[in-house]
């Protein structure tokens, strides 16, 4: 199949990539370099926006866009949520606060 794939034209591989979402552009930039090349404009909208939970996995997967050349530069914008947040009184005037 990587053989069929390499040897695609660009018009198609556009056409099929503005049919597919990003887990499936994701898979198809791992068949071959060539396909690599052919999909990775269509997979970078994708990547602008990240929404990122205070989790060890989730800071993971961050820490592998950002080293990586090729698709950090897509990033546009991060969001960070954080999933428990539990609030104390103020304590010597400040604001004390805890993740757990």
């Amino acid at each position: 199949m990587a053989a069929k794939l390499d040897s695609i034209a660009l018009e198609l591989a556009t056409f099929i990539g503005d049919h597919l979402e990003a887990t499936s552009l994701s898979s198809l930039r791992l068949v071959s370099k060539r396909v690599k090349r052919l999909f990775t404009p269509k997979f970078l909208p994708y990547l602008q926006y990240q929404a990122i939970d205070l989790t060890r996995l989730s800071l993971e997967r961050l820490c592998e866009l950002a080293v990586n050349e090729e698709l950090s530069s897509a990033v546009r914008s991060l969001k960070f949520t954080c999933l428990h947040f539990v609030e104390f009184e103020e304590s010597s005037g400040e604001f004390v606060g805890s993740i757990m």
